[in-house]
């Protein structure tokens, strides 16, 4: 039975399965938390080393492809910030400008 409620406790959980060499066991914890939290990262990574060592490859190659793409828009997400707060700053800067000009 599934105890940990959390996706972190799966995810701690199924990470030292997996350092103890125990990707079969680690499995059912990774792949219930990647169900309960699909959008985080990590739980795919991880998910795909335990596929991998458990000899299921397209399954693992699958999860990567998840994992990149999360990957992917986690840095446009961060780029898009960036470029934002420099459009915040550069409109303050026009607006005190004027308001100096008045």
């Amino acid at each position: 039975a599934m105890c940990p409620a959390l996706p972190d406790a799966r995810l701690d959980r199924g990470q030292i399965l997996l350092k103890l060499q125990r990707a079969e066991e680690a499995l059912p914890y990774l792949r219930e938390g990647a169900k309960a939290n699909p959008s985080n990262r990590e739980i795919h990574f991880f998910l795909a080393q335990a596929l991998r060592a458990t000899g299921k490859n397209a399954e693992a190659n699958a999860e990567l492809k998840v994992y990149s793409a999360l990957e992917d828009k986690a840095h446009l997400t961060a780029a898009q910030q960036a470029e934002d707060v420099v459009k915040l700053r550069e409109k303050a800067k026009q607006r005190e400008q004027q308001n100096n000009t008045h």
